[in-house]
């Protein structure tokens, strides 16, 4: 209920539409809709740039599990997330960079088992009006001493990224 609530398409009409749309419904277990639920990260991360503009919101927060190609079974994975926010100020994007510390996320347990990953705005020191667009960037620290990559475009056999299924600006206004 309370992603439902706080879901950033409930905020606006324009974050009904597209690909993204997914991360944006409220949606922040997998349900067994698969990747209609979630994307999945390698070490490359991802960007967007939001369909309207964040006039202000207390927090961030996105919902995330791990997954892995590996038949090793279910673990606790640890990640770092570099977390980014976008304004256009000047005729130039401006960036500003957040690191999200070993944050431990199951991985190949459950889809049903995800993390609530995020920071105050107030508490980082940060004001978010202004805001055009984020980008997530996730960094594997430790996969249970498994040897995994996050690189999914090498040719090693096993890898581990992180699942995003739902991006938060809880009780947020846009323009």
């Amino acid at each position: 209920v309370y992603s439902q609530t706080k879901k950033l398409s409930r905020y606006s009409e324009k974050f009904k539409r597209g690909i993204l749309s997914k991360l944006y419904n409220g949606q922040i277990k997998c349900d067994a809709w698969s990747y209609l639920a979630m994307i999945v990260l390698d070490g490359r991360g991802y960007g967007t740039l939001f369909p309207c503009q964040l006039v202000s919101a207390p927090y961030f927060a996105f919902s995330a599990r791990g997954a892995s190609d590996t038949a090793s079974g279910s673990r606790v994975s640890t990640f770092d997330f570099n977390v980014s926010f976008y304004k256009f100020v000047d005729d130039e994007f401006v960036k500003d960079e957040f690191l999200i510390e070993n944050a431990k996320i199951q991985t190949n347990r459950s889809s049903e088992l995800t993390s609530l990953i995020g920071f105050d705005f107030a508490e980082v020191g940060y004001d978010p009006k202004g805001m055009v667009g984020m980008s997530i960037v996730p960094v594997l620290k430790d996969d249970e001493g498994r040897d995994t990559t996050i690189d999914f475009t090498d040719t090693e056999k096993d890898h581990t990224g992180a699942s995003i299924l739902e991006v938060l600006f809880g009780d947020s206004k846009w323009n």
